[in-house]
């Protein structure tokens, strides 16, 4: 064999091994550096942090929360496994505190949080559509194709509204599921294990994202779609080695959030939330019937402020733009003999059914059938797999138009389709010339099928206002169905169009692209809005001032540590803020023994009945209570008006008046315990609800008996007295000094949790719960050093499992920049 012949043997034999790993072309780079440059422009006033982008849960404690964690990270050169500045001290890892281990977590170590939290949505956007991109092109589309769809996603209503309501979580998980997918096919196609370990770190990025629901209907899609494939494939004898793939991405996925899930799981038992609360819950926000116009436009059932439809609020969108619609619609009806297609057009009608919950009685079948279901609210949040589908489909949909008639296709064929197009225009403009002409005879058919339905919601004054919102909003829904009907129009015009070739591919693209960007950010503009940055949004209120005189929640060496009661204050961003440390707040698992000890029970919200007994005040260390100014004439108020605010002044009449504000009052408990003291005797009462009635008893003195819940293993030598003082505070350490004239117990006014040790003297000795829910030691008289460490042997599992689980992910992507071997031995000289 000559030189020559052997070298174009090799060029071929490299051309093969190519096509079967392809690589990306310069076209594949220049679209994928397109979808970050479109996600940066979105975004373009927010990019330098002059701005902060506007979001409700995040300007309600999000911003403050993470703030605060990379503060006490960098303070404490640790990270803070305890959160004291909420509910008297909860758990934050295994109290499900959000994206604690998401990569994004670490940059806020070393960026100002409002701008990590701007970038979040940036990169997040963009990912999901690289990995959607990377999906289409894996399912053999073109480059257009795949390019449209992953603008049709990134962009659809549903991502993009997330930042109004601060659901960054949500985002992520609803961003990486088409990278997942990327990597799941691709694993199940080439059958490298590598492939299956990236699409599991997908997964398990996604729920370290903490929001468990989303990231739950992930996975049921990964598990549906490996499913189909392993139907396609039963004749090929691969079944067990599929099988195995699948379960080391299953593996790889545990192991990635091992070290945040393994103390959450444990902590479920201790946890108000968590249970199964019966099927009205488990619909509670499901996506109504009449939303399903939102695929038209967003302007029927109203957008932010104008929305009167059948939920209390909504502060998102599930607009996916028109044109992607009509690439759908053609995709099912000319493609549907490809299984793909057929599939992806089946999950997304599950993923709709699913999405709409309560309204229709499919979803009980879930409810019944899918484990875990049972456990989640908000049916509709799985609409992002419908959004992904109804994508995917217009891609398909674009392919079919781009690629043209087969040459069997005969004209009759082709003139339905144009038929098709042009009834469909027609059709839309016949509906408004409907919605126009018919305005009193609609609004009447839904005022009346809703009204009453909003009465028995909302009330009298909660259905005036639906109904209001209704009226005001019909001319813009006109508007907004007149703007569709004209997008409808323009985009049937171009295809029709690039079908009869009069349009070719390269204009085609130059004018469609920017035509369903405008469509798509005309809607997701509404919910990208600016805030003062924190420095100016988040300055001191007149109690943040007031509190700051005493140094509430200052983590250094202080004698005096106490909480705040927030009976009327709810700004707890200020009071993350501002560290202080509160006997309330906002947190999404508290702890049920204190739940069950302020009287909020089954509730995770903060409700303390309880809190207006005594005992149970200065039980919880709090100094402070945050009101409301009471009127001295109450003539101007109605009755239940009134007789709130005398129950308030015959409450507060044996409390001070510390602070008197244009807002807010502040009270002084006098005679709160200090945040550790020592009692003499106990008393043994193992059931909750007598314990609590105990302390409620107008005779019994917490200061004198503490109530155990089992008989401690201890003798009392008498009447003890003494002192204890806390040396140092931090999230996972409190170290005490007490001197007592004989036995007692050591009381800790923190919450009782198992991964709390207490080291008496540098010995190990037991913490019994304390009053239900504090903490409390035995000690034998003298003076003793006690130590208070957290201490999760769950975490540390956990942690080990995961640093595991990490090396092997680099391992696999080390594997991957590494040429193949028959590359290799190709490329060395012969």
């Amino acid at each position: 064999m000559t030189k020559k012949r052997r070298k174009e043997k090799q060029r071929k034999r490299l051309e093969n091994l190519e096509e079967k790993e392809p690589k990306f072309f310069p076209k594949s780079w220049f679209f994928i550096l397109l979808l970050l440059v479109l996600s940066l422009l979105l975004f373009l006033p927010y990019l330098t942090g002059a701005k902060m982008l506007f979001g409700t849960d995040w300007l309600s404690g999000g911003y403050s929360g993470r703030r605060l964690t990379a503060e006490l990270t960098k303070e404490f050169h640790q990270l803070p496994m305890w959160n004291p500045y909420v509910y008297s001290g909860q758990p934050t890892v295994a109290g499900f505190a959000a994206d604690f281990f998401y990569p994004t977590a670490l940059f806020r170590l070393f960026i100002p949080t409002h701008i990590v939290w701007t970038y979040t949505f940036i990169i997040h956007l963009f990912l999901a559509g690289l990995g959607t991109y990377l999906f289409l092109k894996e399912l053999k589309l073109g480059l257009l194709p795949s390019f449209f769809g992953a603008i049709a996603y990134m962009f659809t209503g549903f991502l993009v509204s997330h930042t109004y309501a601060g659901h960054d979580g949500k985002l992520i998980c609803e961003c990486l599921f088409p990278l997942m997918l990327f990597f799941l096919h691709k694993g199940l196609t080439k059958g490298k294990f590598r492939y299956f370990i990236f699409a599991g770190a997908m997964l398990g990025l996604s729920l370290h994202s903490g929001h468990l629901q989303s990231a739950y209907y992930s996975g049921l899609v990964s598990f549906v779609y490996f499913l189909f494939y392993l139907w396609q494939k039963r004749k090929e004898k691969k079944t067990f080695k599929l099988i195995l793939s699948y379960g080391l991405m299953i593996v790889i996925m545990v192991g990635i959030v091992a070290i945040y899930y393994f103390p959450i799981y444990a902590n479920l038992k201790y946890g108000a939330r968590g249970e199964a609360k019966g099927y009205t819950y488990a619909v509670s926000w499901s996506m109504p019937l009449v939303e399903i116009f939102d695929l038209i436009t967003p302007d029927f059932v109203g957008v932010l402020d104008n929305y009167w439809g059948p939920n209390y609020f909504k502060l998102h969108l599930r607009y996916l733009g028109i044109l992607p619609l009509i690439l759908a619609i053609i995709a099912i009806f000319y493609k549907w003999k490809e299984s793909k297609v057929k599939f992806v057009s089946f999950l997304g009608l599950f993923a709709l059914l699913m999405a709409l919950g309560g309204s229709t009685p499919f979803y009980r079948i879930p409810y019944y059938l899918l484990p875990g279901v049972k456990m989640f609210r908000s049916p509709d949040l799985i609409f992002f797999v419908f959004a992904f589908c109804l994508s995917v489909l217009a891609a398909f949909g674009l392919e079919f138009l781009i690629g043209g008639f087969s040459p069997k296709t005969s004209e009759k064929e082709k003139k339905k389709l144009n038929s098709w197009l042009i009834f469909f225009t027609i059709g839309f403009f016949c509906l408004l010339l409907i919605f126009i002409v018919a305005k009193d005879g609609i609004i009447n058919i839904l005022t009346n099928h809703y009204e009453p339905l909003f009465r028995s919601l909302y009330g009298e004054g909660g259905a005036g206002e639906k109904m209001q919102n209704l009226l005001n909003n019909y001319p813009t829904f006109l508007n907004g169905f007149a703007k569709a009907s004209l997008l409808v129009l323009i985009n049937v015009i171009l295809l029709l169009l690039l079908l009869s070739k009069k349009l070719n591919l390269r204009l085609f693209t130059v004018i469609t692209i920017p035509l369903l960007l405008f469509d798509l950010w005309s809607f997701d503009l509404k919910f990208i809005k600016p805030h003062p940055r924190p420095d100016i949004a988040f300055v001191p209120d007149e109690v943040a001032n007031f509190l700051e005189k005493d140094k509430v929640g200052a983590l250094n060496l202080t004698p005096v540590l106490y909480r705040v009661f927030p009976m009327h204050y709810q700004n707890y961003e200020l009071a993350l803020r501002y560290r202080m440390q509160s006997a309330g707040g906002h947190l999404a698992n508290p702890l049920q023994r204190y739940q069950d000890f302020i009287g909020a029970e089954k509730s995770v919200m903060f409700q303390a009945p309880n809190l207006m007994s005594k005992n149970f005040l200065n039980l919880l260390n709090v100094k402070y209570i945050i009101s409301l100014p009471l009127p001295e004439d109450t003539t101007r108020y109605d009755e239940r008006s009134r007789g709130i605010i005398r129950n308030l002044k015959a409450f507060f009449k044996d409390f001070p008046l510390a602070f008197q504000g244009r807002e807010f009052a502040i009270y002084e408990n006098e005679n709160y315990l200090p945040r550790a003291f020592i009692v003499p005797n106990y008393e043994v009462i193992p059931e909750t609800k007598r314990l609590i009635m105990r302390l409620k008893e107008p005779d019994f003195d917490p200061h004198k008996s503490v109530l155990l819940e089992e008989e401690p293993a201890v003798k009392l030598s008498g009447e003890a007295t003494g002192l204890a003082e806390v040396e140092k505070f931090s999230p996972n350490e409190i170290l005490i000094k007490a001197n007592l004239s004989a036995s007692g117990f050591l009381v800790l006014s923190e919450n009782f949790h198992p991964d709390w040790k207490a080291y008496l003297d540098q010995k190990r000795v037991k913490i019994y719960p304390a009053y239900h829910t504090l903490r409390a030691i035995y000690l034998e008289g003298g003076t003793h050093k006690v130590r208070f460490v957290y201490d999760s042997i769950y975490y540390r599992i956990g942690k080990a499992v995961t640093i595991i689980t990490l090396l092997i992910l680099v391992a696999a992507f080390l594997r991957t920049l590494r040429p193949s071997k028959q590359l290799r031995k190709m490329e060395q000289p012969q």
